[in-house]
Order: structure tokens, then C-alpha cells, then sequence
């Protein structure tokens, strides 16, 4: 083989291999766009997250100091009505509500407010035609048993 027959085949192989990895790139490329946004995606998500457990914490903390200085208002002779109508906000809720006040001795829990229950609502589907009264159940026993 002469010289410019080697140094022909040498730069076809050269230029194949440059077509080929070109072409590779090309189908990486497109193969690497979405596990790219994928994994920018899961960046933002974990970010979003962090700022949301912060936001929660940040919350608890207001929450808690917030039950504390409503105690205190009422220690200090304040009524929930009073503090409502000056705009000092409502007893708070949560945790608030399990734990003592400091009126009462630390045994005594704060009462949770009473429980209303409305009378169960008849379906409206019309599904269920049976008469509690004439099935044997009295009229407070609704549904299934």
C-alpha cells in the first residue's frame, strides 16, 4: 500500500469514527434531555420541601408561643370574649387545648369543648326505602347493621 492510499484510509477511519461519535452524541443527547429535567425536577422538589418543613416548624413555633401569651392573657383576668373583642384573636387550638392552663392545678387538663351532633341526614338517593320504625330499629339507628 503506498503512502497516499494509508493516508486515505487513515483519514476515512478518522472521519468515521468522528461521523460515529457525533451520531452517538446526538442519541445520548436526546436520551439525556429528560433524565436532565428529571433530575432538576427532584432538586426543586427536595428544595420545596425544605422550605415547606421550615414554613411548618416556623408555624408550631408561632402556634405554641401564641397558646402561651392567650394563657396568659387569661391568667390575667382576660375573657375569651374580651380578648375577641379587642382583636387579640380566638383561644387557640391544637395542642393548646391538651395542655393545663394556669388557673388549674396541673392535673386538671383543659377541657375540650362540647361535641354538637346534628341528627344523621336520611339518604338522598333514595336507594334504602325501608322504615326504620316498621324494620325494628328505633329512629335513631339509621344505616346498615
Amino acid at each position: 500500500m503506498n503512502a497516499r492510499a494509508a493516508t486515505t484510509a487513515t483519514t476515512a477511519t478518522t472521519q468515521a469514527k468522528t461521523h460515529a461519535r457525533a451520531a452517538a452524541r446526538e442519541l445520548l443527547r436526546t436520551r439525556m434531555q429528560p433524565i436532565t429535567e428529571l433530575a432538576e425536577l427532584g432538586t426543586a422538589v427536595d428544595t420545596a420541601r425544605a422550605h415547606l418543613d421550615d414554613a411548618r416548624q416556623r408555624w408550631r413555633d408561632a402556634q405554641t408561643a401564641y397558646a402561651h401569651a392567650y394563657r396568659a392573657a387569661r391568667a390575667a383576668g382576660w375573657s375569651p370574649t374580651e380578648l375577641h373583642d379587642i382583636g387579640c384573636g380566638t383561644a387557640p387550638a391544637g395542642t393548646a387545648l391538651r395542655t393545663t392552663r394556669p388557673d388549674n392545678d396541673s392535673t386538671t387538663p383543659t377541657p375540650a369543648p362540647p361535641v354538637t351532633t346534628d341528627p344523621e341526614p336520611r339518604p338522598t338517593d333514595n336507594t334504602d326505602t325501608t322504615d326504620n320504625a316498621t324494620a325494628g330499629h328505633s329512629a335513631h339507628e339509621a344505616g346498615p347493621r
